[in-house]
């Protein structure tokens, strides 16, 4: 990515967006007893990256102020850069005894992740309230964000040992404490003079600290499998949870009006069963169908500005509302999934294959407030998805792999949600939900002496079909429009990877994205959809092509 000056036309960051990462791990085993063992481990990373990977993209047919600079992909006009800090620890502990007939395991874990970054708002407050995301020279609104997560995670289960047992069972007990911090607080001094906004902090438009969440859940867990004679196999299970978010938030600033603070509380008690069955056909054959619920924790609304309140046509009021709603549940989903595993020619040829359908249910959906630049988060409409997958192995002699795998997906929405009848829908029913609508890998790996080493060659190709049938943001019943905003674009990456092994060193040349492919993955636009939107887009692609070295050592 290349961050340019388009107000003097040139460029003044060469791939700007360099990204370092150091990992670390270190994993000890500490046998007590022949029946007792303790595992501690510690896995450590921290990502750096110099600018961001978005880059900027005019909408067609409307102004375009950089008079076609950025025509030409992976550039960015960014005033200033865009760097990001992410760092997170993982400290676990793991114990396990065998006592015969049943293995007790715990498992223990702290989780910890700092993430920072610095964003330039000079565009987006700009495209809220001016309309115009082009900012004049000189012009920037450093943002300072953080997400600061602190989990507790302890596990305890108990399992039966004998795996040739009629029935075999596992039960036990999950904890975990999450707890979350954002903060995102938007400098633009000269946007605050423009305006003749009141002063708040000298010059920050928008102050948000804390925005605090903590995640509580407590749950019992039990499965069973049971062996109906020598061919068919049933599994039956439950998760029972107990869980708790606590949420509060406060908000300051000129674009927020008076200070808002606020706290909620949400608790929920979900039940989530599992089915299956599965019969052993012969040693080669193996067919199945399972049935399982899903759910995920809803939570608490912070409340919003105080511009977002008002008659019928305030932002809220526009929608039928004259609050925001203090809490959204669960959206659950159910699975159910039949399938088969098989082994052809000795084993050489493998072929999976399964066919899913999914109901999903009180969808968690983002409701923005435009007019107010707030959102909140509303338990509204259906969806279902459905499919097929395909995956093979084929083995020809010992030196030559072939496989791959296929994918074919229809996922929609199945309900029309509109918050008020005069406003305009946030999906509609038969809008599908992004995604590619089938999609094809291929791979080939080959090995072969040579000399005193073992060379080696891997070639894989993904292909995703571009996505045709509308979705909410093409739907100009949703305020969408088709020629901004079109489906999942097709996608094709191909790599390739070149390689010695001998004794415990592994050399290999690779390459990834060899033919160089940018399709856009994500689109982004500051305010709105439709002919309503501002003309600045921003847009996310594969990294270009890229070579590299891959050395590694075992002993």
């Amino acid at each position: 990515m290349d961050r340019i000056d388009w107000h003097r036309r040139q460029v003044v960051d060469a791939d700007s967006n360099t990204a370092t990462t150091h990992t670390a791990r270190l994993a000890l085993k500490w046998a007590l007893s022949e029946s007792v063992s303790v595992v501690p481990s510690f896995f450590y990373q921290r990502r750096r990256v110099r600018d961001t990977s978005a880059y900027w993209a005019q909408v067609p047919g409307m102004g375009d102020p950089t008079q076609g600079q950025f025509e030409q992909t992976l550039r960015n006009g960014n005033a200033i850069a865009n760097p990001s800090t992410d760092a997170f620890a993982l400290a676990a502990l793991k114990v396990n005894w065998d006592m015969g007939a049943v293995r007790l395991t715990s498992n223990t874990s702290y989780f910890k992740r700092d993430e920072s970054a610095v964003t330039d708002y000079a565009e987006y407050n700009r495209a809220v309230l001016l309309g115009n995301p082009y900012p004049p020279p000189g012009i920037v609104a450093p943002t300072a964000w953080a997400d600061v997560q602190r989990n507790w995670t302890q596990e305890v289960r108990l399992e039966s040992a004998a795996a040739d047992a009629r029935v075999n069972w596992t039960a036990g007990v999950f904890y975990q404490r999450a707890r979350e911090n954002t903060i995102e607080n938007v400098f633009d001094p000269s946007l605050v003079a423009q305006l003749g906004l009141p002063q708040y902090r000298g010059g920050y438009i928008y102050y948000q600290e804390p925005f605090r969440s903590i995640d509580t859940q407590l749950a019992v867990f039990a499965q069973a499998d049971v062996k109906i004679g020598e061919r068919f196999k049933a599994t039956l299970g439950v998760r029972y949870t107990r869980a708790r978010f606590d949420g509060e938030a406060f908000f300051a600033g000129p674009v927020v009006g008076a200070p808002v603070s606020s706290a909620g509380r949400l608790n929920e008690h979900p039940i989530t069963p599992k089915i299956g069955v599965a019969f052993q056909f012969d040693a080669d054959t193996l067919f199945y169908s399972t049935l399982a619920k899903g759910y995920r924790i809803g939570g608490a609304n912070p409340a919003v500005g105080q511009f977002c309140y008002g008659g019928a046509d305030s932002a809220l009021g526009s929608i039928g509302l004259t609050q925001v709603p203090p809490q959204y549940g669960a959206d659950s989903v159910w699975s159910y999934e039949v399938g088969s595993k098989n082994a052809f020619a000795g084993r050489r040829v493998l072929l999976n294959a399964s066919a899913y359908f999914i109901q999903w249910n009180d969808i968690q959906q983002t409701v923005p407030l435009t007019a107010c630049g707030f959102q909140f988060i509303s338990n509204l409409g259906r969806a279902q998805s459905k499919g097929i997958d395909l995956q093979t192995q084929i083995s020809l002699g010992e030196s030559l792999a072939v496989g791959g795998s296929f994918a074919l997906t229809d996922a929609r929405y199945t309900q029309t949600v509109r918050l008020a009848p005069s406003a305009l829908s946030l999906v509609q029913d038969a809008d599908h939900l992004a995604g590619s609508p089938w999609s094809l890998t291929l791979f080939a790996e080959a090995r072969h002496p040579l000399a005193s080493v073992d060379a080696y060659g891997r070639a894989d190709f993904q292909y995703s079909a571009r996505q045709s049938d509308t979705v909410p943001t093409m739907n100009a019943l949703n305020g969408g429009n088709p020629d901004w905003f079109a489906g999942v674009p097709a996608q094709s990456l191909t790599s390739l990877r070149l390689g010695i092994k001998r004794g415990g060193l592994d050399v290999s040349l690779f390459v990834q994205n060899l033919f160089d492919t940018r399709p856009r993955l994500t689109v982004n636009q500051d305010v709105g959809l439709g002919q309503d939107g501002t003309p600045l887009l921003y847009v996310i692609t594969w990294r270009p092509r890229t070579i590299g070295l891959t050395a590694t050592y075992h002993h």
